[in-house]
């Protein structure tokens, strides 16, 4: 764990950047450009931190270093591609996109060095998933549509909003785990935020995140073996996300359709083997990422290749010319990196996802209770997003990178250091 070498937690600067990263998760969910304004200002602040002291990407943990080296891989094997396969106007549209993964190199080391940041990490996410949970019970109560008819979108589209909101809610999970000490009513605005942050999730009608449940419950369990701050030995916190998971179904239930979508969609799938719905439709293009990246196994069809594919398989009838023909990507980021980039590209996206998540499990983060939260609230973010990313191709949109980078990059940070102490709720 690298040392703290920088930043009071009363000097400018850090009040600076902790209102940044307050402001960006409080409104970044639902008003457009805030989360990307705020994971941007970081990254130039951490560059210019980076100029100034060269040495604080060495003094990241081992676990840290290969996280960048993943991502560096990641970029290096997508231009690899884009180039051996044509330079693609597909990877001029997306080379904006994988160039936002580079901040990560600069916001990781510059929560190293800042210190006392744990306070504006939390007042964010509360802030964020009370604010979310505003938003969406306004758009459902006043009647809103948008793009997706009733289903509340926030800044891009139900499956980010929803996901992001219950990221933020299960972050939230570890701060609450801790609260037993804490006054009633400090725990009541907890468990407020919460509420509103899963009753977003539902009212999106998000349906794949809702699968990282089993995720977390195993991540607590091991976590209760290492005898963790955060879990202290008791199933309680395991109970707690029973529970939340099944009111979560409930309210995906009583809220909308998405539930009794779901079983039909699969009883049409069973019966006929294919459907119109969101799962066959997912199905059919995954076949095809599969059979576009089988074209070029090792080194990849780069980043046009699905959508060539795809208009081939169009005009071949085997697909619905009104079902598929505006898709650009198979809706899935661990078959999107295996057709860009063939199998090294699969393993630089799986170890983008693991090696934090490897990081954070380390017993020097769940001595301390308030460290254990934070380090819990990293681990929750990389649950849902690495769930997430088996039905949305994470790294397609801006919204998908930034919440990535932001997320995982501030809770690696925060998580290491030493100088984070119990904040107030």
């Amino acid at each position: 764990m690298s040392a703290v070498t920088a930043g009071p937690s009363g000097d400018r600067l850090t009040k600076l950047i902790g209102l940044i990263l307050a402001t960006g998760l409080a409104l970044g969910l639902w008003v457009p450009g805030i989360l990307a304004a705020s994971y941007g200002l970081l990254g130039l602040i951490g560059l210019a931190q980076l100029i100034a002291r060269p040495s604080s990407l060495s003094d990241l943990a081992l676990l840290e270093r290969l996280f960048l080296a993943a991502i560096g891989a990641w970029i290096t094997l997508w231009l690899s591609a884009w180039a051996l396969n044509g330079f693609s106007d597909a990877g001029r549209d997306g080379l904006g996109r994988l160039l936002r993964l580079l901040p990560i190199f600069f916001i990781l080391p510059l929560m190293h060095q800042r210190p006392c940041l744990a306070s504006w990490w939390w007042h964010g996410l509360m802030l964020g998933a009370g604010t979310a949970g505003f938003y969406a019970l306004w758009f459902w109560f006043s009647g809103q549509q948008g793009d997706y008819g009733s289903r509340v979108d926030g800044v891009t589209n139900p499956i980010y909003f929803g996901s992001l909101c219950l990221a933020f809610a299960m972050m939230l999970l570890g701060r609450f785990f801790i609260s037993n000490q804490a006054p009633l009513s400090q725990r009541l605005i907890l468990v407020i935020c919460i509420t509103l942050a899963l009753a977003a999730t539902a009212l999106s009608g998000v349906r794949g995140a809702w699968l990282s449940f089993p995720l977390l419950a195993l991540i607590l369990m091991s976590l209760s073996r290492r005898r963790s701050a955060l879990v202290a030995g008791s199933l309680r916190p395991l109970w707690l996300l029973g529970i939340v998971a099944t009111g979560g179904v409930l309210l995906i239930w009583l809220l909308n359709g998405r539930v009794s979508e779901t079983v039909d969609d699969l009883a049409i799938l069973a019966r006929e083997g294919h459907s119109s719905g969101a799962i066959g439709l997912r199905l059919a293009m995954w076949q095809v990422a599969i059979d576009t990246w089988w074209q070029q196994a090792w080194l990849g069809s780069g980043p046009g290749g699905f959508r060539e594919q795809l208009l081939v398989q169009i005009e071949q009838g085997h697909l619905a010319h009104n079902d598929f023909a505006h898709f650009r990507h198979p809706h899935n980021q661990y078959l999107s990196a295996l057709y860009i980039a063939g199998v090294p590209g699969l393993f630089a996206v799986a170890l983008m996802i693991l090696l934090p998540m490897l990081h954070l499990l380390s017993p020097r983060f769940h001595r301390q209770p308030e460290q254990a939260a934070l380090a819990w609230s990293g681990l929750a973010a990389l649950a849902v997003l690495g769930v997430m990313a088996a039905s949305e191709s994470l790294f397609e949109r801006n919204l998908g990178i930034v919440s990535f980078g932001l997320l995982v990059s501030a809770s690696l940070g925060l998580s290491a250091t030493n100088a984070a102490k119990p904040s107030q709720v």
